[in-house]
């Protein structure tokens, strides 16, 4: 074990961080080794029956500073907390209204990032904490279907290919377009959930039609969607912003031009 080490530690040894490789060969230094293994890219420990998982890990550290009694304790209450958000999770596709039941699905998501705090050690409940801005939008399709004029008859030739993508695939268009509407709280969690529900009832609308490959059609199918959709709102969105900036500048100028 302590030749498989050397490479990784003797370098450090050097610098004065950890003592040679032939010293730190103790079951106790594997999870420190395996963290410093992973920001090395040291594939031979990674690889290797003393590598600790960062989840792994992260039990042990807590174990460690709480007591495992306490740290049991917290894990068996996030447990009960994410099996309330799991039953939570099963009302918003009986919701009829899509508008509604995106704002169930996005309210269920900041819960999970809550608890995702209190669980770094989960990987998927941390995909709630990130941002996903492809769908955030300050000016969403919802405000998008007031507009006149130009604006308007841009946005009505984008929407209607979203419609027709959509329907093309088996999706309902009102909600697809409903996930782009005026919020800005969608995280990357609720992104990839909504592209699995998509993915799931595209497949099952493929087969039913008797299409090969169903799985990787409906796969192709919907990243496209989801591709073209936050691309082209996302830009009218900006375009809009960039109008009613310079109208506004060339308002204050006459302002200014008036005194």
């Amino acid at each position: 074990m302590a030749n498989m080490l050397r490479p990784l530690t003797d370098e450090l040894a050097k610098m004065g961080v950890l003592p040679p490789a032939d010293q730190m060969a103790d079951a106790q230094s594997y999870p420190y080794l395996s963290a410093l293994a992973e920001i090395a890219e040291y594939r031979d420990f990674q690889n290797s029956d003393a590598y600790v998982a960062g989840s792994e890990r992260y039990v042990q550290f807590m174990n460690d500073h709480l007591g495992e009694d306490v740290f049991k304790a917290l894990d068996e209450q996030t447990t009960g907390i994410l099996q309330s958000i799991a039953d939570m999770e099963r009302l918003p596709a009986k919701v009829e209204n899509p508008e509604l039941r995106t704002t169930m699905e996005l309210q269920i998501g900041d819960l999970k990032a809550q608890v995702a705090v209190l669980r770094p050690n989960d990987a998927r409940l941390q995909t709630f904490m990130v941002d996903d801005n492809r769908y955030n939008n300050a000016f969403g399709a919802d405000r998008m279907d007031a507009l006149e004029g130009p604006e308007a008859g841009r946005w009505e030739a984008v929407k209607s290919a979203i419609v027709e993508r959509a329907e093309g695939a088996g999706l309902d268009p009102d909600l697809f377009l409903s996930r782009f509407s005026s919020h800005e709280n969608v995280s990357l969690g609720t992104s990839i959930d909504w592209r699995n529900t998509d993915e799931a009832v595209a497949s099952a609308f493929f087969k039913a039609k008797g299409v090969g490959d169903y799985d990787v059609q409906a796969k192709t199918a919907v990243d496209e969607l989801h591709q073209f959709a936050a691309a082209k709102i996302k830009e009218i969105a900006q375009e809009i912003s960039h109008t009613h900036e310079q109208t506004l500048s060339r308002g204050h100028e006459d302002d200014g031009h008036s005194l």
